[in-house]
């Protein structure tokens, strides 16, 4: 699916989006490699389209008769956007958090403007998170309810919520040439 700004795969349970790759004058694919997905830890049948209109479709994913995740895609957002209703949330990429400069152990990501090592370990909390990768030489921002705990993991990269989320993440491209060498 192409929604504009992103090209979307939807999954068993995940929604992956990344910026189009340009393979000549008229053609683009997605790479899923260079994606960022929004999905959940759990047994799901899915997906299911529950609604759509001229600029917009709905996904959503069940658990037994319940839809536990949503995903609602609209032409020209600048999120991806995905509605939970209590289950564990994952966010997640098949490349490797970016280190910083100097940083030996860990790399980091910033909560509410606050950097935290990324080390599979370190609970972080907060409202909203932004973090690099390598691969894509990207900068994504990922918005959640507030007091939000999460597990995060380098490499492969990805966040877990501590407990069941009931509410939305909206995750955006923010910078899509970091560094200049992706």
């Amino acid at each position: 699916i192409f929604q504009m700004p992103y090209m979307v795969s939807v999954g068993i349970d995940s929604v992956a989006a990344a910026q189009p790759v340009m393979m000549g004058a008229a053609a683009e694919i997605f790479s899923k490699v260079d994606a960022l997905s929004l999905g959940l830890v759990g047994g799901v049948s899915g997906p299911f389209v529950r609604s759509w209109d001229e600029l917009s479709v709905t996904f959503g994913w069940r658990s037994a008769q319940n839809v536990v995740m949503s995903v609602p895609l609209v032409r020209g957002s600048p999120y991806i956007t995905a509605e939970y209703s209590g289950v564990v949330a994952r966010v997640a990429a098949e490349q490797a958090l970016r280190r910083g400069i100097g940083e030996v152990e860990w790399p980091h990501v910033v909560v509410d403007g606050r950097r935290h090592p990324c080390d599979g370990m370190t609970r972080l909390t907060g409202a909203v998170i932004e973090f690099d990768l390598v691969q894509s030489d990207s900068s994504w921002l990922l918005f959640a309810p507030n007091a939000t705990t999460w597990i995060c993991e380098p490499m492969p990269f990805s966040l877990t919520t501590v407990k069941p989320l009931d509410g939305a993440l909206r995750a955006a491209l923010a910078n899509n040439c970091t560094t200049g060498s992706g």
